[in-house]
């Protein structure tokens, strides 16, 4: 059985195991604001127009206003909650004014141990509501299935998508309240229509007994597995070509790319079981042989087309 998060508190673990996601205030509505008018102050006076921008803390002088800002945020509110596990960097997210929802989705494998929860902290520093971009969840979607999601690939989920749409639950935080969930638990959330940028404070936290890992494609169905350490992998997963691993990170070795599309009724079926993972991904030794790449790299614009107008229509639907 997947063993999730270990909370000190066994309601807040309870319902994260089921859920995949708690919340919790992590300060009070007053410093939220104050965090949210000082944070607006040093971004960018040029925010780029994309659905989220997020702005990630790794030793950058220019960028550790966002430390001094979200550190103690989480040190204080969220790593008190938790045992045995330690956060990363913090970062600033940016829904711009006016900008698109974020599709369904869930992030990238952080460690090969899939038994344990990698999670995400996204901290409100402002009032969520449907005309600023609320947060969006599908509870007990985490650790469904032993795939490996990456950036700019088809969503495992997709075939189930419009059914996933409609059951989609919104999270009304307060400012100053975090949905602490698992990185894999599918998530969402609606437009910014509103003339102000929405801002949240957000860090990844993994179990103190593991080194977080980055996966990064090979052209022969498989996945070279690199250390991160401190670095984390989270913007390099966005953007691979900005970095070489080597000259980083240390290689662990290859995955084969286990990745692929479920179908929609074993996808419900398992959901509505409450059924978990419990897999570590093995490392393997590289293939020599020239196979077909790993699905991350497969013509990412045809499936986003398409999620962009079941957004579109379950939104105006709504």
């Amino acid at each position: 059985m997947w063993r999730g998060i270990i909370f000190h508190s066994d309601s807040l673990e309870e319902q994260y195991a089921r859920d995949g996601f708690v919340v919790a205030r992590l300060m009070d509505r007053e410093v939220a604001r104050e965090i949210a008018r000082r944070a607006r102050h040093s971004l960018p006076s040029r925010i780029p127009r994309h659905e989220n921008v997020t702005y990630i803390y790794t030793d950058e002088p220019e960028l550790a206003w966002i430390e001094e800002l979200a550190g103690p945020v989480f040190d204080q509110g969220m790593m008190p909650l938790l045992d045995g596990m330690k956060r990363l960097h913090p970062s600033v997210i940016v829904k711009p004014a006016g900008e698109r929802a974020v599709p369904p989705h869930v992030h990238p494998i952080f460690t090969l141990d899939q038994s344990v929860s990698t999670v995400f902290c996204w901290c409100a520093l402002e009032d969520m509501r449907e005309e600023n971009g609320v947060m969006q969840v599908l509870p007990g979607s985490h650790k469904l299935f032993p795939i490996m999601p990456m950036y700019g690939q088809e969503p495992y989920f997709l075939r189930a998508w419009d059914s996933i749409a409609e059951r989609m639950e919104s999270v009304y935080l307060e400012a100053g309240e975090a949905m602490l969930f698992d990185e894999s638990l599918i998530h969402a959330s609606y437009p910014n229509k509103t003339g102000d940028h929405r801002i949240a404070l957000a860090t990844h936290c993994i179990p103190e007994a593991l080194e977080p890992i980055a996966l990064f494609p090979a052209a022969n169905g498989q996945y070279v597995v690199y250390e991160t350490g401190k670095d984390f992998g989270y913007q390099y997963h966005i953007r691979p070509d900005m970095i070489d691993p080597p000259g980083h990170w240390r290689k662990l070795g290859y995955v084969d790319d286990v990745h692929e599309l479920v179908d929609p009724d074993e996808f419900w079926r398992r959901l509505d079981a409450g059924r978990h993972i419990d897999t570590t991904f093995p490392l393997v030794p590289g293939r020599s042989e020239a196979r077909s790449a790993p699905r991350a790299s497969r013509q990412p614009g045809r499936w986003r087309g398409r999620v962009r107008r079941l957004v579109d229509r379950v939104l105006n639907n709504a």
